[in-house]
């Protein structure tokens, strides 16, 4: 049973109805996707689902409010079974067309919620299946510039003291800058590395270097250096790097409409949103 369906019954959480009977995909993010939680981690759980027809793909009645791209829900007190002890999550539920547009334009968080490790994935339907045996359908040279860019929103936020509160602040208070942000920096440039030289992704890596960075061994003037130095060699391999340099939107539609044939039984009759384009890139 999907963690959604599972506090919806229990009135911790108010997604659409729908939503019990339509998760695909549940996956932990996070930091513990990449391999540095710690025991008070709190716990990111995204996925996908496919809703009903009518709030699906172009064709949906965005007026009448039937349109559905995402259901969240941040700042869920659970219990947790083992200890008894009461954890915080976040929830991020894409309808599968903003997801797969997502993952076109190979945006950072969408992909990595494709290439988390098999012990990560809480909730998995063959068409969800599909999708994650696919995932490298997705990646592009594109990548560079969408895990870049996030790198660098991080470095700006870590230099200007930004989002101060939490851990964030603490980390501020004793280092001097936010150990988290530091560590997104690195990983997503890391990531960005695999991407065009591997044309594949593992996001637990360099796991060993991101716990280090989170535990204050890196200075701020290494992050600041490191960014520096990676983002002239992503733009060297990006010129040598044998991954296409556009998303094919052909296949991967063909794919979303794949896992649509596989939720609704057929596309004719009884998911009338699908009938226009569903995904672009952009």
């Amino acid at each position: 049973m999907p963690i959604v369906q599972f506090l919806a019954q229990r009135k911790l959480i108010n997604p659409p109805a729908f939503l019990a009977g339509s998760v695909q995909y549940e996956v932990l993010m996070g930091s513990h996707a990449f391999g540095v939680a710690g025991d008070g981690s709190d716990c990111d759980v995204y996925g996908f689902c496919i809703p009903p027809g009518q709030a699906l793909g172009a064709q949906a009645d965005v007026a009448c409010g039937q349109r559905f791209e995402c259901f969240k829900a941040l700042d869920v007190l659970v219990e947790c079974a083992g200890d008894g002890k009461a954890r915080s999550y976040d929830f991020k539920i894409y309808a599968i067309d903003r997801f797969f547009q997502r993952c076109a334009e190979n945006n950072a968080n969408a992909l990595e919620m494709l290439f988390a490790a098999d012990k990560n994935v809480l909730h998995l339907t063959p068409a969800a299946r599909l999708v994650r045996e696919s995932r490298r359908l997705f990646l592009h040279q594109g990548a560079l510039e969408q895990f870049r860019d996030f790198a660098f929103a991080q470095l700006d936020d870590m230099r200007h003291r930004r989002r101060q509160e939490g851990k964030r602040k603490q980390y501020i208070e004793r280092f001097g800058y936010d150990l988290k942000a530091a560590y997104h920096v690195v990983r997503l440039l890391d990531e960005a590395e695999q991407i065009l030289s591997e044309g594949d992704l593992d996001l637990q890596r360099n796991c060993a270097k991101l716990r280090a960075i989170r535990e204050g061994a890196w200075t701020l003037d290494e992050v600041v250096s490191y960014f520096e130095r990676k983002d002239r060699e992503l733009a060297g391999l990006c010129k040598t790097s044998s991954l296409r340099r556009n998303p094919d939107d052909a296949r991967i539609h063909e794919l979303l409409l794949a896992c649509l044939e596989m939720h609704y039984g057929s596309l004719s009759g009884s998911a009338p949103g699908v009938s226009g384009p569903i995904v672009t890139a952009g």
